[in-house]
């Protein structure tokens, strides 16, 4: 089946060429093609979704490795139902357990002795090994008491087989088949998938892995696959000009000379090709690029501020709305290029054919060769654009193309469809920074002020930042890093003036003073001696001594790991994209500011960073502030009753009770309040001429979150990740020191005595309280004094103190890199 849209009719087709000059044929070269299918295998490149793959992996084996010797009774009974099966069976699940190891084997030999694939065939046995030794290593820290994987030893249906943690042959297939995916055929991953569900199974009637255990050699292996990916680089599943050409004859076009263009984008490939009228632009959406698949780009929508095309559902799809932006954009006045066809042939690859405009770019200009007139032509062609609620993504001077008739835009694989406000004005300040790189702040403000208007300029100001622009406008300027900041306060203060506006100014940090910092230090020396009084400081440190020390790392990871989420709920707190990493910097950073000033430090630094993105003053605040505390009090009020509800242990919350009346006392009272404080904001003309506005932007933020599904999804997702692995990082202090306390039962306390401390404006005050009220908690579960002062000691420290030091290295990476 053919879905496409077209613009002309079938042609018959001239004799295409591949990029080794071969004629092309229909049929498949070789038998080989069945096997390892279509994947241009070079160039071969580090993939950021490989990034994401490893970190996943990784936080997915310390969540299983924390109850890697306990076995819930979900788990048992899924355990036993497939290890009880009639023994009749056990050949057809032998064969299972062998059948993966067989294939593997025959994919390996295959490929480095049938196939020549000698990278693929290094891979793959390199990957084996390295998930074979990776389970051994993992099983032998974690699994030391082997009393309740022997307790079942009776049931199982291999003679002295245990199960073990991870299950290292599952890792082995799926890590060597993980690395084989992007160079095999799909009917080959197909049959793989089976096998490894298979040997899954397997396993467990066999009797040498729990369900915990096959899961976590699932991961291990995946985890292991993309770490290889990641050193030694992995095609990107590009399809062969062999396939384009054969695509693009279905889809009617008589395409010649198809070959792979100099510069790729994210999430597609861009091969140039010729007609009997011209050249042509195809861009391609292969089904075994595993970038546009929507997981990996949901992910990269989330983790980089320049995710790629829009997220949707299908390639077809991100294809078509290429496609009609483009169309519309040249419906509205705009010169855009052609679009020639846009489809799918059969199962192949999606496809779309612009007819591209000839000319040279103008970054590609002399400044002194660009005249007033043609400043204002690049401009009349974003005006219509706007206009028909189209923003291009990438508006600089590198995606403008001067031809013999004027201006034309071109590379709209960025462009969004119905955009907002500050969307648009990110468009504005890329091109108002690309052409002052040109031809001059001057020149470059005047000819935006003339055309767009000075509303549409002042709204572009506060997006002069060296974050928020592209790297090839932030390149163009020709200054160094710290140089650069300077450069743009230079083009804020001149389009202030042209748009007679004042220019917006930064966040400024707050400094953190010697006898802040030391009076931090002293808190932690004074909650040592605070917490010997609990209990005797001889029992104290025996259970300090006899701790395991790896739950104790695995605390501290845990803990670390909190930054990522709390990052991803600052994404859902602004209305435009930030950057996952540097994002999570920043929440490192306030680590250590937060230790000094409490309440204060982090948010400056918080704000800060939103304005170096882009977000004018009252958003950032309102964003970092407003809707992040009051989505982080949701969240936590409603894992706080979760909890509640399922903890087997018994809490009693001892809650002061408050009369009708006086409640209602306080609510007219703060309306009283606020009503005065509105009506002489209102009254005084300066004051509503400087709060109006600001309140206005941090109200338009806030309305902007709240309709945004994909914003609200973060803001609720970033929350409760931070939430989970704080009580996560909680139970592992506490099974470090011999003691088992329900995760429910963790995170509840957690959530309490967190909100409780957050609440004292002290430095170490909350810390200090929390310790103590945390402590008589888990002491009143039956928790040994000894044993909880030190789990809730060393919590206290890995949450509140360790952080600081990475949090002052990234405090300085961040000034150093201009993102504060």
């Amino acid at each position: 089946m053919i879905e496409s849209v077209r613009v002309r009719q079938p042609a018959t087709p001239a004799g295409s060429v591949d990029e080794t000059g071969q004629a092309v044929v229909a049929e498949p070269r070789h038998w080989r093609d069945g096997w390892f299918g279509p994947a241009s295998e070079r160039p071969f490149q580090r993939r950021a979704v490989d990034v994401l793959r490893l970190l996943l992996a990784t936080a997915a084996l310390i969540v299983l490795s924390l109850r890697a010797n306990t076995l819930p009774r979900g788990e048992r009974g899924l355990f036993v139902y497939f290890n009880t099966l009639p023994g009749v069976l056990a050949p057809l699940f032998r064969a299972l357990f062998a059948g993966g190891t067989m294939w593997v084997v025959g994919l390996i030999v295959t490929a480095a002795l049938v196939g020549r694939r000698w990278r693929l065939a290094f891979a793959m046995s390199l990957c084996g090994v390295a998930a074979w030794v990776a389970a051994r290593v993992i099983g032998a820290i974690v699994v030391e008491r082997e009393s309740l994987r022997r307790s079942l030893h009776v049931v199982t249906h291999l003679s002295g087989a245990t199960p073990h943690f991870p299950q290292a042959r599952i890792a082995i297939l799926v890590a060597i088949l993980a690395a084989a995916a992007p160079y095999v055929s799909r009917p080959i991953r197909v049959v793989g998938g089976i096998l490894v569900v298979g040997a899954g199974l397997a396993a467990m009637y066999l009797g040498v892995g729990y369900p915990r255990d096959v899961v976590a050699g699932a991961v291990l292996g995946w985890g292991v696959a993309a770490a290889a990916a990641l050193v030694f680089g992995s095609p990107g599943g590009r399809p062969t000009t062999r396939q384009v050409t054969l695509s693009l004859r279905q889809l009617g076009l008589d395409a010649s000379d198809v070959h792979l263009a100099a510069q790729q984008p994210f999430g597609a490939t861009v091969m140039l090709a010729r007609d009997p009228d011209g050249p042509l632009v195809v861009r391609v959406l292969g089904r075994d690029a595993t970038d546009t698949q929507f997981m990996a780009k949901l992910v990269r929508s989330i983790a980089y501020k320049d995710s790629g095309p829009p997220l949707t559902a299908t390639r077809l799809h991100q294809l078509q709305i290429q496609a009609l932006t483009i169309l519309l954009a040249r419906e509205n006045g705009a010169r855009s290029p052609q679009v020639l066809v846009v489809g799918k042939a059969g199962r192949g690859a999606a496809v779309l054919v612009e007819r591209p405009y000839v000319g040279t770019t103008l970054a590609d200009l002399p400044g002194e060769s660009i005249g007033d007139a043609t400043l204002d032509s690049v401009w009349e062609q974003v005006a219509p654009l706007h206009g028909a609620r189209v923003v291009h993504g990438r508006m600089n001077a590198g995606h403008v193309v001067m031809t013999a008739d004027g201006p034309a835009l071109i590379d709209f694989d960025r462009a969004k469809l119905s955009a907002a406000s500050d969307q648009r004005a990110r468009d504005v300040a890329e091109l108002l920074a690309s052409t002052a790189a040109l031809v001059g702040d001057e020149r470059a403000a005047a000819a935006c002020a003339r055309v767009m208007g000075p509303a549409s300029l002042a709204a572009a100001l506060p997006v002069l930042q060296p974050a928020a622009l592209e790297r090839s406008t932030r390149t163009a300027f020709n200054v160094r890093r710290h140089d650069l900041d300077e450069r743009l306060a230079r083009l804020r203060e001149h389009g202030a003036r042209v748009a007679g506006v004042e220019a917006p100014e930064l966040q400024r940090l707050n400094r953190i003073s010697a006898a802040n910092l030391g009076m931090a230090i002293g808190t932690l020396i004074a909650l040592g001696a605070l917490l010997s009084q609990i209990g005797s400081p001889g029992q104290l440190w025996d259970a300090f001594t006899g701790a395991d020390w790896w739950w104790v790392v695995a605390s501290i990871v845990l803990s670390l790991a909190t930054n990522l989420p709390y990052a991803i709920a600052l994404m859902g707190s602004v209305p435009s994209s930030l950057p996952l990493w540097p994002t999570t910097e920043c929440q490192l950073a306030m680590s250590f500011s937060n230790l000094a000033i409490p309440l204060v430090g982090g948010d400056a630094i918080q704000v800060r960073f939103l304005q170096k993105q882009g977000l004018d003053l009252a958003s950032a605040v309102a964003a970092g502030g407003v809707i992040n505390t009051v989505g982080n009090a949701a969240v936590q009020l409603g894992l706080f009753v979760l909890a509640l509800a399922l903890t087997p242990d018994k809490l009693t919350l001892h809650l002061p009770t408050l009369r009708a009346e006086v409640l209602l006392e306080y609510v007219l009272g703060a309306v009283f309040v606020l009503g005065v404080i509105t009506a002489v904001v209102v009254a005084v003309r300066q004051l509503r001429e400087r709060v109006i506005p600001p309140l206005a932007r941090a109200a338009g933020t806030l309305w902007a979150v709240a309709r945004s599904p994909r914003r609200l999804s973060l803001l609720i997702a970033g929350n409760i990740g931070a939430a989970v692995l704080y009580a996560f990082a909680l139970e592992a202090d506490v099974i470090a020191f011999g003691v088992h306390v329900s995760f429910w039962t963790l995170l509840a306390l957690s959530i309490a005595f967190g909100t409780l401390s957050a609440l004292i404006p002290v430095s170490g005050g909350g810390t200090a309280v929390s310790t103590v009220g945390m402590t008589g908690a888990l002491t009143a579960l039956h928790v040994p004094e000894a044993a909880a002062a030190g789990a809730v000691l060393i919590n206290q420290v890995a949450v509140t103190y360790l952080p600081a030091l990475p949090g002052w290295v990234a405090t300085r990476d961040m000034v150093k890199r201009n993102y504060l």
